[in-house]
């Protein structure tokens, strides 16, 4: 069972928040820019519908997320672009009582698995909204460089033209 709830709207207005503009930033950016992107389909989509009829998706590995920060010097846990949760499944556990028609009184349970070696799962996401405000200033900080690149080197030849001209 995936567990999520959809976050469509996020706080930003400036008077409930601070603006962490530091080298911590920079290092964010970084390790989000050199994320690949992969088209995979989801296991529980497989079980329910077949390899056939399972969809495909893109987007990033949660884990190579946490990991491209922690290659960074960053903790991912940080940071509200990347969640992990306890994965849990509901059970009825019959109380052993009836209602008034005689029928069976179960009660709700949330049981946290545990793998292999007894140790909780658990699962990891993305806020991909979060992702994408730090992918597009990682974007915007490479253009940027590619266009004073380009200013430099388109004024290095106009210089270069010039001296032609003038040997002539």
């Amino acid at each position: 069972m995936i567990n999520s709830s959809p976050k469509n709207l996020n706080l930003s207005d400036c008077t409930v928040s601070i603006d962490e503009d530091n080298v911590e930033n920079q290092k964010l950016l970084d390790a989000i820019y050199n994320l690949d992107v992969h088209t995979f389909k989801l296991n529980y989509a497989i079980d329910k519908k077949g390899e056939s009829k399972a969809r495909l998706h893109n987007g990033f590995i949660a884990q190579e997320v946490e990991k491209s920060l922690k290659d960074k010097g960053l903790s991912a846990s940080d940071y509200g672009m990347w969640i992990e949760e306890k994965v849990f499944e509901t059970q009825d556990i019959e109380t052993g009582e009836k209602d008034d028609r005689g029928n069976p009184v179960t009660k709700r349970e949330c049981i946290f698995l545990k793998d292999a070696d007894s140790n909780q799962v658990y699962r990891q996401s993305l806020r991909y909204d979060e992702i994408f405000c730090v992918f597009i200033q990682a974007f915007k900080q490479k253009l940027k460089k590619l266009e004073d690149f380009k200013q430099v080197y388109e004024q290095r030849i106009s210089d270069l033209e010039t001296r032609l001209l003038n040997l002539k």
